[in-house]
């Protein structure tokens, strides 16, 4: 049985960009326009790729979230994955307390010293 595999969901859009969640329209614009000139291939070097990496990172998050529509589906992705983690994160340290208490507890307890 092959199980589905969950989708990577990049949560650095808004830091890539530079801006808040609640950046309008016309500021997602002017951040992409500010960031991506230094970074453009045209502006840097052949063999910078680096320079490349960067400049396609900005201009992915400014396609995204230049959109309504894919910026509306791209937070709630966020969202979803958000409290997938922390469902994740929290079901992972209940655990680790009722291991915890179970060690302490004298009644449950191996006897095995």
């Amino acid at each position: 049985m092959s199980q589905a595999a969950v989708p990577v969901v990049d949560l650095r859009y808004y830091s890539t960009l530079e801006i808040k969640l609640s950046a309008t329209r016309e500021e997602i614009k002017k951040s992409y326009r500010r960031l991506a000139l230094p970074w453009h291939p045209d502006k840097r070097p052949a063999a910078d790729f680096d320079a490349t990496e960067k400049f396609q990172k900005i201009n992915n998050a400014h396609e995204v979230l230049s959109n309504d529509t894919s910026r509306a589906q791209y937070d709630q992705s966020v969202h979803s994955r958000l409290q997938q983690i922390e469902s994740t994160r929290l079901n992972g340290t209940a655990k680790l307390f009722s291991y915890q208490r179970r060690q302490r507890d004298p009644t449950t307890a191996s006897a095995a010293y």
